[in-house]
C-alpha cells in the first residue's frame, strides 16, 4: 500500500489470523466503531449457536442427572442470546426481529422470556416447589407423620425440536450481522486508504488487552 497506488483489495473478505510478512494494527476510523459493536454481536451469537450444537450433540432424552453438564449448555445459550438484545454500551443497531417469521418471533419471546422471568428471577412461572409432609398410610401400620420434605419441579431441559429451532435462529441472526460486517469492512478499507500509507503504517500495533477479573463492575469496551 502506497499513496500513489490503489491501495489494498476491497473485496470485504475477513480475515482473523496474519499472513505472512503482515502485522496488526489497531484503527479508529469512522465505521471501525460499528464494526467493532457487531463483531460483538457476532460473538454472542456464536457462543450460543456453539452451546446449542453441543446440547444436541448430547443424550439429553436420557441423562436426567441433577444439575447435568447438558443444562449448563441451554442456559448458557438463553443467556448469551438473550445479552445481544438487551441495552448496553453497544451504539450500533444489534440484530432485527423485524424480519423473523411469526414462528420465529414467538421463540425469540420465548427465549427472551426465559432468560428474564426465569434463569434472572427465583420467583417465576417455570419452576414450582411446594412443601410436602410423608404420612404413613398403610392397613398394616398405624398413621404417623413420616417427616416433611419439599418437591421442586422445573424446566430442566430443552426439548431437541425446540433446541434445533432455537440454533437456527441463532444463525439466521449470525448471517444477517455477517453481510453488515462484509460491508463495513469495505468501507473501512476505503476510510484507510484515504487516510495516506504514511499515517497507516504509523499505528500502533495491535496488543492483547489484559483482562482483569475483579473489575466485574467495569463497562464492556
Amino acid at each position: 500500500m502506497d499513496d500513489a497506488a490503489t491501495g489494498p483489495s476491497l473485496s470485504g473478505e475477513s480475515s482473523s489470523f496474519l499472513g505472512p510478512h503482515e502485522r496488526a494494527v489497531v484503527i479508529q476510523t469512522p465505521s471501525s466503531v460499528s464494526l467493532r459493536d457487531l463483531a460483538s454481536y457476532e460473538r454472542d451469537f456464536e457462543l450460543a449457536a456453539g452451546y446449542l450444537r453441543q446440547y444436541l450433540s448430547g443424550d439429553i432424552e436420557v441423562d436426567r442427572t441433577f444439575a447435568s453438564p447438558l443444562d449448563a449448555l441451554w442456559t448458557a445459550a438463553v443467556v448469551i442470546y438473550a445479552r445481544a438484545f438487551s441495552k448496553g454500551v453497544r451504539v450500533t443497531d444489534g440484530p432485527s426481529v423485524d424480519q423473523l417469521s411469526s414462528a420465529d418471533r414467538e421463540l425469540h419471546d420465548y427465549v427472551i422470556d426465559l432468560r428474564n422471568k426465569y434463569l434472572a428471577h427465583s420467583v417465576n412461572g417455570f419452576e414450582h416447589t411446594d412443601v410436602v409432609a410423608f404420612l404413613v398410610d398403610s392397613p398394616h401400620h398405624p398413621r404417623a407423620l413420616g417427616g416433611i420434605g419439599t418437591i421442586h419441579t422445573a424446566l430442566s431441559r430443552m426439548e431437541r425440536s425446540s433446541c434445533e429451532r432455537f440454533l437456527s435462529l441463532c444463525e439466521s441472526h449470525l448471517d444477517g450481522l455477517q453481510k453488515r460486517s462484509s460491508a463495513l469492512h469495505r468501507q473501512i478499507a476505503e476510510e484507510l486508504i484515504a487516510t495516506g500509507a504514511a499515517n497507516v503504517y504509523a499505528l500502533p500495533d495491535h496488543t492483547s488487552p489484559i483482562i482483569d477479573q475483579r473489575a466485574s463492575r467495569s463497562r464492556r469496551k
